[in-house]
């Protein structure tokens, strides 16, 4: 696998990527309610830490988000 072909993986990785997280994101912020009823009768949980465990989520995800799909391409961006 040449250079190039891994920087054309990792950015589509990276931008695949971003567009669940901000999916995620705006699920999250946008419909909150909806959110925690849902999972609320799932798993039988309060709304605070329903929204503690949201912001975990998201949080978890932006860091591998970050250390594996982005933090690579742009090594390699740097390197081409």
């Amino acid at each position: 696998m040449t250079l190039d072909q891994m920087t054309q993986w990792f950015g589509w990785m990276l931008a695949i990527n971003l567009i669940m997280y901000a999916a995620a994101c705006a699920v999250v912020i946008g419909a909150p309610g909806w959110l925690e009823r849902i999972h609320g009768r799932m798993f039988e949980m309060e709304s605070a830490d329903l929204r503690r465990l949201y912001i975990g989520y998201l949080a978890t995800y932006k860091i591998l988000l970050i250390v594996f799909s982005f933090t690579p391409w742009l090594a390699l961006q740097l390197m081409g």
